[in-house]
């Protein structure tokens, strides 16, 4: 995949400010991420790369540090242990027994303070890369909005147990507005929430079920580029089902989703029926791009351990899905997985038109 980024441009007024949250097992593709923004992003004069530290070992700092070297920029490291150390003072539940969760929550403030002058600061996740310019992220005008995120496929139940009637933004990919995100005071908002007991309840995806939960009227539509994933291509054959009874008003069009495959600018790697590069088996689309990357810096280097916790019914069920991808048709079975969704989560409420193909 070509880099996008178009080096007529001029520099962006604004530095880019960048924030990843790795632990040891997520250090490799951390590294592969940032190589590739770097890479790709060669013509912005000012970056600073903020990474939390969540148990990094020393040798893989190391590795980290020696790509943001090649290109002449360093590493800002946050320290994850101090984070935590902080939330459990203040007496904050964990979820699934950790804080990682919550980190990136506590970075924006961090940042605020050491780069005062700062507006945006865009948060990407480790599983992804980079392919195109993010020239247009430092002076981004987010007006009120405390961030900006891409919107997901999203089932009217789902935005039932969320209490919300808006789109729910993607939490892999987010652009915060440092100023906005200080002044509503969305550090302290969230710590005083996330104790109650009824909003935990709620909670199934953490810090990315607590954004859209509390911020949903100031969440800005962030352009679907931006954070371009499997599950798009594998169920683009019936996308005009899922934008009829999955998202309201202001989903992308066909248009934007079909231009940001072919032109994206971020790749996000997140689990689905495709699977993620490193994954045996997988079908994922875009498993060859991120290998260019990876064994661009780190040839030798093995992914592992990055495993979702799936129970054994829906490993069957993905490993059926792969096979019948390899074996009959991508565009078909996921044309099928897509009415079938649209069954299992809203049956109840919808009515599904006649005119929906359901044979492989």
């Amino acid at each position: 995949m070509e880099n996008n980024t178009d080096m007529a441009n001029t520099s962006p007024k604004q530095a880019l400010h960048v924030l990843y949250h790795s632990s040891n097992m997520y250090a490799i593709p951390t590294g592969v991420s940032i190589y590739s923004l770097l890479k790709n992003n060669t013509d912005i004069d000012e970056i600073h790369l903020h990474v939390i530290n969540d148990d990094i070992a020393e040798e893989n700092v190391l590795k980290i540090e020696r790509i943001a070297t090649q290109f002449g920029r360093r590493i800002e490291w946050i320290d994850g242990k101090a984070l935590a150390d902080d939330m459990a003072r203040c007496h904050l539940p964990k979820f699934r027994d950790t804080y990682t969760s919550y980190m990136k929550i506590f970075a924006p403030n961090i940042i605020l303070i050491a780069y005062p002058s700062a507006k945006n600061l865009l948060y990407i996740d480790s599983d992804t890369v980079v392919v195109g310019s993010l020239r247009d992220i430092p002076d981004m005008d987010l007006c009120e909005n405390v961030l900006a995120g891409v919107y997901e496929i999203q089932t009217s139940n789902e935005r039932k147990r969320l209490g919300i009637s808006t789109n729910y933004v993607n939490g892999g990919i987010m652009l915060f507005n440092l100023h906005n995100w200080h002044k509503n005071g969305c550090e302290e908002t969230i710590k005083k929430t996330i104790g109650d007991i009824n909003f935990a309840k709620k909670i199934i995806y953490a810090e990315q079920d607590i954004f859209n939960i509390l911020y949903s009227p100031l969440i800005q539509r962030l352009p679907i580029r931006y954070n371009v994933i499997s599950r798009q291509v594998f169920l683009r054959p019936a996308s005009k089902y899922i934008r009829r009874f999955h998202n309201p008003d202001g989903y992308y069009s066909d248009e934007e989703v079909e231009a940001a495959i072919e032109n994206p600018t971020i790749l996000h790697y997140i689990d689905f029926w495709t699977g993620r590069p490193w994954d045996e088996p997988n079908v994922n689309p875009f498993s060859e791009v991120y290998y260019q990357y990876k064994n661009a810096i780190m040839p030798d280097e093995t992914v592992i351990g990055i495993k979702v916790k799936q129970s054994k019914f829906r490993k069957t069920i993905k490993r059926v899905v792969i096979w019948l991808m390899h074996h009959v048709s991508f565009k078909k079975v996921g044309e099928l997985i897509s009415v079938i969704l649209i069954y299992a989560y809203d049956l109840p409420t919808l009515k599904v038109s006649d005119d929906i193909d359901t044979k492989l």
